[in-house]
């Protein structure tokens, strides 16, 4: 009788921290929800608001960090200008790309990158003059007017993967690039959350707020198995854009920008095409754990959806299975539970 007490009083104990646990994590969605519905609703961005440094809330990574004794100590006037010269303080920039349809709908993306707990010191906006459709980009006057987005004009569409494609040519080799999408409401923390992990692991990873891992003939791993790399922090085949991801310039071969040699369904689906590159320069691709990562909501437009950058008509996956088979045949990649 007094050992089933016990074993009844250590049960109920487990139950309530679990309770406690799915509680105080409910009350975190809801609070990100409720910034989701008021981005979505933003009409005015105000971005010296959002980009408010005199909280003391959002300051620059290596100047408040853990890290900061390790990467060197911060110069606010060093941050302002991104041409200076750098000699401890690695460069951050969060980039981006959109379509001739979409762009008037950046709105709710753009001020979710502006009110991250980490100051970047860029967020750049990749357009090409015109899109592979022989359509013209009308950049909004709102979108010209921000003073922490930069809009550069590229020559050449390269479909989704425009967002990294210029980025990774501009930036310096160690510049820590975040890839995100223009369709998802970012979470207040998914910045800070990247650098954290990629800092742990000494710069040594590429880092995804979430990822893939393939099965042994290189298709997309079960729903369960997606179950198991969004609860815990592991090493995975593929990044995803809609989560954000870190990457630096000198991860990549210089094979990455001969889109000529790949299949042409390489140019629909760049996250594939970056992960296969990554894993080919022996670079790991790791994921926070469900405790670590914030949440960020795709936008639920109907106009946003009808004009998606890789929109195909080949199926769920069926692009990036064509091109993992490339990279399987004519790079030697494979998934990681072969290694």
């Amino acid at each position: 009788m007094y050992l089933s007490g016990v074993v009844l009083v250590i049960v109920i104990i487990v139950v309530l921290l679990i309770i406690f646990i799915v509680l105080v994590l409910l009350a975190v969605r809801v609070s990100q929800i409720r910034r989701y519905f008021r981005y979505l609703r933003t009409k005015h961005l105000d971005e010296d608001k959002l980009y408010n440094v005199s909280k003391g809330r959002r300051s620059n990574y290596y100047g408040r960090s853990k890290y900061s004794k390790k990467i060197g100590s911060y110069s606010p006037a060093e941050n302002s200008n991104s041409n200076s010269k750098r000699t401890t303080n690695p460069r951050i920039v969060i980039t981006m790309t959109t379509t001739p349809k979409r762009i008037r709908y950046l709105r709710p993306t753009i001020a979710s990158l502006l009110d991250q707990t980490i100051h970047v010191d860029e967020i750049a906006l990749n357009i090409p003059h015109v899109s592979r459709k022989g359509l013209e980009y009308k950049i909004p006057k709102w979108l010209s007017r921000l003073k922490h987005v930069k809009i550069h004009r590229v020559d050449k569409d390269e479909g989704p993967g425009t967002k990294l494609f210029a980025t990774l040519r501009r930036e310096s080799p160690t510049t820590r690039i975040i890839v995100v999408d223009d369709d998802v409401i970012y979470n207040t923390r998914m910045v800070e959350t990247l650098l954290n992990k990629y800092e742990s692991h000494d710069g040594k990873c590429a880092v995804s707020n979430f990822g893939f891992v393939l099965q042994k003939d290189g298709t997309i791993q079960s729903l369960k198995s997606m179950a198991k790399t969004y609860v815990f922090a592991r090493q995975v085949d593929l990044l995803q854009g809609f989560s954000g991801y870190l990457v630096t310039p000198d991860m990549f071969p210089k094979e990455v920008f001969d889109l000529d040699q790949a299949p042409p369904e390489a140019l629909t689906v760049d996250d594939v095409w970056w992960s296969c590159w990554l894993r080919y320069n022996k670079v790991k691709i790791l994921t926070p754990s469900f405790f670590a990562t914030h949440l960020s909501i795709p936008v639920h437009d109907e106009k946003v959806k009808k004009s998606a950058l890789s929109k195909t008509t080949n199926g769920m996956f069926s692009n990036d299975k064509i091109v993992i088979n490339w990279f399987m045949a004519n790079k030697g990649f494979r998934p990681l539970c072969l290694d």
